[in-house]
């Protein structure tokens, strides 16, 4: 497992990545397809690695199955939980570990019974110093300047929200926009037009936030590189497939039967849809 990146590193390192043409996200955000600082409630799969620094409750009907660098030679951990592991899961590939209690039914998928369970707090991130670089993140984020334009839905005719992108010279666009929006019921599908920009920061405002739209235009070829950062979000919901990554440190997060196509790096989390590595 990767060690914690300190304060310091990650600051250096997320400077790099967002004046780089080759756009990474970084830290935590890089290592795995789903973080929660606190509990995780709910059922469904997470195709790559999952890090809980709560108790994670319900199922996990699939982890690990198209996360990168998760074979059996060089086992690494897929699934973490530094609470309490009250769930079935299915582990396709690496290894559980769990610092707190287990109960439920561990299948191993991957054949190697070496990793169906494996109980240590070496190289294990605390929960607060997950909290600190995800709000650190977030933060850093925020601070970036807007550089995209954002189209309103005017009348019947024209139904999406459109985000122009303008690029600079590294190819970074970012956008700031007001999280009400995101569920105005005069627009069904929020489209994105890069513009050559190979990075994406959405920063989005707003305490409690609901995503109704759908998304169109650029979104799912850029996937990988979109980053929707809700920087004050108590509360976050989605009610369509949502084709980008999540970071919303400070929210409960219900994905509403809605798969998530990015990675989710949230404070809690009640899950009953699939989460996807972002290609």
């Amino acid at each position: 497992m990767t060690r914690w990146r300190t304060v310091s590193h990650l600051v250096f390192v997320s400077l790099s990545f967002c004046v780089s043409a080759n756009f990474t996200w970084a830290g935590l955000l890089t290592d795995y397809n789903l973080v929660v600082i606190g509990d995780r409630n709910g059922s469904s799969e997470v195709e790559g690695r999952v890090l809980i620094g709560g108790n994670a409750n319900g199922s996990f009907s699939n982890v690990g199955f198209n996360g990168g660098n998760l074979g059996n030679a060089s086992p690494v951990d897929s699934l973490t939980v530094l609470g309490n592991l009250t769930a079935n899961a299915n582990i396709q590939s690496g290894r559980l570990r769990v610092l707190g209690a287990i109960s439920g039914q561990i299948n191993n998928n991957s054949g190697n019974s070496s990793n169906v369970f494996y109980d240590s707090t070496t190289a294990v991130p605390t929960r607060s110093q997950i909290a600190n670089e995800l709000t650190n993140d977030s933060t850093y984020f925020s601070g970036l300047t807007s550089t995209g334009t954002v189209t309103l839905p005017q009348n019947v005719a024209n139904h999406d929200l459109v985000l122009n992108g303008h690029p600079n010279a590294n190819g970074l666009t970012v956008f700031a926009i007001n999280g009400s929006i995101l569920n105005d019921p005069q627009g069904n599908q929020i489209r994105l037009n890069a513009n050559g920009a190979s990075n994406i920061v959405i920063n989005v405002t707003g305490t409690n936030v609901v995503v109704g739209h759908t998304f169109g235009g650029d979104f799912s070829n850029l996937r990988s590189h979109i980053l929707f950062n809700f920087v004050n979000a108590s509360t976050l919901s989605i009610s369509n497939q949502f084709t980008a990554s999540i970071l919303a440190p400070l929210a409960n997060f219900n994905s509403q039967n809605a798969n998530v196509d990015g990675g989710v790096f949230v404070n809690q989390l009640t899950q009953s849809n699939e989460i996807h590595v972002p290609y």
